[in-house]
């Protein structure tokens, strides 16, 4: 008989510390770190998953291994068929040795890197004649410039939004006027040429051009709201569950959450309605829609007519 996976053992220190699955159709492994309460209300589990938007729609991922490094991701797109894959990651990715094991998976990858780091470099944007040398595009109406070059056999572009740039460069002149700690003259004169701008570490295997690929990363944020609603609206970053066959249950009624969840964002970002209300705003003005029961035969209660124009935007007709 298995072992039960949500039992421990105290190690010799009397700390507790869990056991995996030992099941050869594992999927899912634990590790110590945050919050999942047991019977036993002691708290020192967690799965970690991932969300990927994929042809826009939400999947979850559940990622192999009890190691969450890097080399889970190429054996994730593999587990779902997935051939053609961008990965983008945030700046505390970057580093040699996640580049390396991206290039030997064969995982096409954009990478942003933070400015102060080493292979960023600024000298075009030192040249008075920077604009004269070097391209731009136009990313919702705003305008990007760019260069790109090779550093140790890695690819890079540096982006340039002179908007951003001003608006970073009046916020820390601001604060150093305000005096407020960590803004001096010393550090405003090296910052300078790098208010406003972004690097990212690119595959050798992309053939997407600049713009193209500046375009891909901006998307992240849909990702970012995915994660947002998954822990803050369906509060499924804890779980109350007290064995595996539960807690996969219960992590596949969060997953077609989720999908619902986006469809209604996908909506939402259509009609051009994201700027007023969210998908959490709709849902909860569509449970103020009743169905009211008079002499035994039910009708629908009554519904203002901004209420009745939000879900034809998004269309959405039969709650109206």
């Amino acid at each position: 008989m298995d072992e039960d996976p949500f039992a421990a053992k105290r190690c010799e220190n009397g700390q507790l510390r869990p056991h995996g699955f030992n099941t050869r159709y594992e999927c899912i492994r634990w590790t110590c770190h945050q919050r999942a309460w047991i019977q036993s209300e002691l708290r020192f589990r967690q799965v970690r998953a991932a969300l990927a938007l994929i042809n826009g729609s939400s999947v979850t991922l559940v990622l192999n291994g009890n190691i969450p490094d890097i080399s889970s991701v190429s054996l994730c797109f593999k587990e779902i068929g997935l051939t053609n894959v961008i990965l983008v990651a945030d700046k505390a990715f970057y580093s040699e040795k996640n580049m390396k094991t991206l290039e030997d998976g064969g995982v096409q990858y954009i990478v942003p890197l933070r400015r102060s780091n080493s292979a960023v470099n600024y000298n075009p944007l030192l040249q008075a004649d920077f604009k004269k040398t070097n391209e731009f595009f136009i990313y919702q109406k705003r305008i990007i410039w760019y260069y790109q070059y090779e550093s140790a056999k890695k690819k890079y572009i540096t982006f340039l939004d002179e908007r951003l740039r001003v608006d970073e460069e009046q916020d820390y002149l601001q604060r150093m006027k305000e005096e407020q700690e960590g803004y001096t003259r010393e550090d405003y004169t090296p910052r300078l040429h790098k208010f406003g701008t972004l690097t990212i570490a690119r595959s050798s295997k992309l053939s997407q051009t600049a713009e193209q690929l500046y375009g891909i990363y901006k998307q992240r944020n849909e990702m970012e709201v995915m994660f947002d609603a998954y822990k803050n609206f369906l509060e499924a970053d804890k779980t109350y569950m007290q064995n595996r066959f539960v807690l996969e249950g219960w992590l596949f009624v969060n997953f077609l959450a989720m999908i619902a969840y986006y469809k209604l964002f996908d909506r939402l970002r259509d009609a051009k309605l994201l700027h007023k209300y969210s998908p959490n705003d709709i849902i909860e003005i569509a449970k103020a829609i009743h169905q009211i029961r008079i002499c035994g035969t039910w009708h629908k209660a009554e519904i203002t007519k901004k209420v009745k124009d939000i879900f034809k935007k998004i269309k959405i007709d039969r709650l109206t």
